[in-house]
């Protein structure tokens, strides 16, 4: 996760995503919040004729209203300081539904947007992408983006009602009030402190990323560990994480805390001022003094929430850099030029590819024609690329050099999505959806119970099917967690030969079955018809006497085994 400072760039893409996001709702909400600011200052000023009328002394309201009672008079301007409340409480009704809308909507939209990213990004580039980090993207930093947007709005809030309630006590009082929050202005800029507060930001996001990948080595080793009385280890490195996340949190709790301190000083030292200036130096009437008290008293919560949210948004806003960041890294396919092609029949092939990785592994050169039905097995060393070859096919992985053709045509970018609907490719460790057995097995295919159970059959899992308490509709947990690993292997095979795939690829995918039980599903699987082409990765040697070619992957090329 790539550290961003908090600048004006940051802060102006964060600007531009959310304008994007709310559209007219953006406008509307700052409507309602300036009219419920105005109104609520409305409210304010009917104070004024209302404790003239208290007190005894003559205004603007008992001047016009002379002929009437003063019971009368008071009655009104009570009604009429009632009826802004009101009017006040609807706009605010208004506007935090619309702003819940435009804060959801954001944070959604980002997290759908990013999710779909993942789904069509360049496999080279998702596989450089840390789990950890999606993860964290996904649950941490997305909850912090959905703060630092409503900390955002609450900046908007309580800007516009300092600004319109300083307005109006500068009009009670000029002097007096503007040299107040003229004071108050600069010691907010002096005490903002937002760029440490945004640094804190990074540095939480990093502590973050720590704890979810040891979390993640914690759980997917977590076997072995408990085997070598490792897991203290895991311990260790976690509890190093969460002490460097609280003191991240500690340190920007506590630049709060004496900000709190400074404020609440300040407030009391500024409301003796105005009653010390106002009465004595500026001899102002009581009224008026009385509700310049009143605005300051007011404007002390909203001045003391706009330092807080400023900082509080600086310190979520490097949640958006991190979702940035990971978006940044997944690159999706370029677009094709022209129409899709069309997949012609024909065998597959591969010229001349090459696909080196890490030191010097990979295919160097592989020359290989996949005629239609054939049987091939490919064997080698682990890390000799056959995984990679499985890739290029598939079109994951783009070749280095050389081509991959089908029917004779190059296999594009344009090819792709229609090549990747006739392939079916099956790994080692197989991903089961937290669902049904029908679900997994089916997954977008249209499929009736019989040709369910027929596939079931096939691959030898219709035994353990019935054997569940609600058959085909019993759900198996998490990946499939209550199955074991040759019964995983069986369901994602299932759904691979119920795609009807002209090329079906499997990566040590019967590995967890014993060589009795494999040689049954593969006799099984090469008697269907119309039969798919099969090229299968393996170690073992048992049961290779089924394949029509049998090929060695050895220093990046195929060569005949033996």
């Amino acid at each position: 996760m790539r550290r961003q400072p908090v600048d004006a760039a940051l802060l102006v893409a964060f600007l531009r995503a959310l304008a994007q996001s709310a559209r007219g709702r953006g406008a509307l909400s700052i409507a309602l919040i300036i009219g419920g600011a105005m109104v609520e200052s409305v409210g304010l000023v009917l104070l004024i004729p209302v404790l003239q009328l208290l007190t005894d002394r003559e205004g603007l309201v008992s001047l016009w209203f002379a002929e009437w009672r003063r019971e009368r008079l008071l009655l009104l301007l009570l009604a009429a300081f009632l009826l802004a409340m009101t009017a006040r409480a609807f706009l605010l009704y208004a506007r935090d539904r619309l702003l819940w809308r435009v804060e959801n909507d954001f944070v959604d939209g980002q997290r759908a947007r990013l999710v779909q990213g993942l789904a069509s990004a360049r496999w080279a580039s998702l596989a450089s992408v840390r789990h950890a980090e999606i993860q964290s993207v996904l649950s941490t930093e997305m909850i912090r983006l959905a703060m630092a947007v409503r900390l955002f709005v609450q900046i908007g809030v309580a800007a516009l009602l300092v600004l319109v309630q300083g307005g109006l006590a500068i009009y009670v009082a000029p002097a007096l009030a503007g040299t107040l929050l003229a004071a108050v202005a600069a010691a907010g800029v002096a005490f903002s402190g937002l760029q440490r507060a945004g640094a804190l930001g990074h540095d939480l996001a990093r502590s973050s990323l720590n704890q979810m990948q040891t979390m993640g080595s914690l759980l997917s080793g977590l076997k072995a560990a408990l085997a070598q009385n490792l897991q203290y280890r895991f311990l260790r490195d976690f509890r190093d994480t969460l002490g460097e996340a609280r003191g991240n949190r500690r340190r920007f709790s506590e630049r709060q805390a004496r900000l709190r301190l400074v404020f609440g000083i300040g407030s009391a030292v500024c409301a003796c001022l105005v009653v010390a200036g106002g009465a004595l130096v500026l001899e102002m009437p009581t009224p008026a003094l009385i509700l310049l008290v009143l605005i300051c008293a007011r404007l002390a919560g909203p001045v003391l929430n706009l330092q807080q949210a400023m900082q509080q948004f600086a310190y979520s806003l490097p949640s958006f850099a991190a979702v940035a960041a990971l978006e940044a890294q997944l690159e999706a396919p370029a677009a094709g030029a022209v129409e899709a092609q069309r997949i012609l029949p024909g065998a597959v092939e591969l010229r001349a590819v090459h696909r080196l990785h890490g030191e010097g592994a990979g295919l160097a050169g592989v020359d290989l024609v996949i005629n239609p039905a054939e049987r091939i097995a490919v064997t080698g060393a682990s890390g000799a690329g056959k995984t990679t070859l499985l890739d290029v096919l598939a079109g994951l992985t783009a070749p280095d050099g050389g081509a991959v053709l089908v029917g004779g045509s190059t296999l594009d970018v344009t090819a792709l999505p229609a090549w990747r609907e006739r392939v079916a490719y099956v790994v080692q460790e197989p991903y089961l959806f937290r669902d049904s057995v029908r679900a997994n097995v089916t997954a977008d295919t249209p499929c009736d119970d019989a040709a369910l159970w027929s596939v079931l059959e096939l691959v030898g899992a219709d035994t353990l099917v019935r054997r569940l308490e609600r058959g085909v509709d019993t759900l198996i947990g998490e990946g499939g967690a209550v199955l074991s690993g040759g019964e995983r292997q069986r369901l994602a095979l299932a759904r691979a030969i119920l795609r009807r795939p002209r090329l079906l690829m499997l990566d040590e995918a019967t590995n967890a079955l014993d060589l009795p039980s494999e040689r049954l599903l593969l006799q099984h699987l090469f008697a269907l018809a119309p039969r798919p082409a099969v090229l299968m990765v393996t170690h073992r040697r048992e049961n290779l006497d089924l394949f029509d070619r049998v090929l060695e992957l050895r220093e990046g090329r195929l060569l005949p085994l033996g």
